[in-house]
């Protein structure tokens, strides 16, 4: 039901990954309605009526649409924990990246494109 039939997605790809993704998509396609809903709930001169019937609709939305259900994880490892979110990726890979990099600078990879 909340999962595309096509990815648009260029990562690695677990069911973590799909699981995110598709919680992702779902926030954001009900995020302005969410939203009015909780700005309702919070105005309090507003009847009580209206606001507990807002916050009757604010329950019974998917769990998906809330922003807490939402994780960080790795693009080249699909993992949870440990993420840099400037990079999207985790500890490990981001290390691992790293020392790719400079290897292929230190062999000399990088000089020669420069030139």
């Amino acid at each position: 039901m909340w999962r595309s039939k096509k990815l648009d997605i260029g990562c690695f790809t677990n069911v973590w990954i799909l699981r995110d993704h598709a919680k992702r998509k779902a926030f954001a396609a009900n995020e302005p309605e969410r939203q009015a809903l909780r700005y309702i709930v919070r105005n309090t001169t507003l009847p009580a009526r209206t606001r507990a019937i807002a916050q009757l609709q604010l329950t019974q939305m998917h769990c998906y649409t809330r922003p807490t259900q939402i994780k960080n994880r790795c693009i080249l490892g699909g993992k949870g924990k440990g993420i840099f979110s400037d990079f999207k990726m985790s500890r490990v890979c981001c290390y691992c990246y790293l020392v790719v990099l400079w290897l292929w600078v230190l062999c000399g990879g990088g000089l020669k494109s420069l030139e």
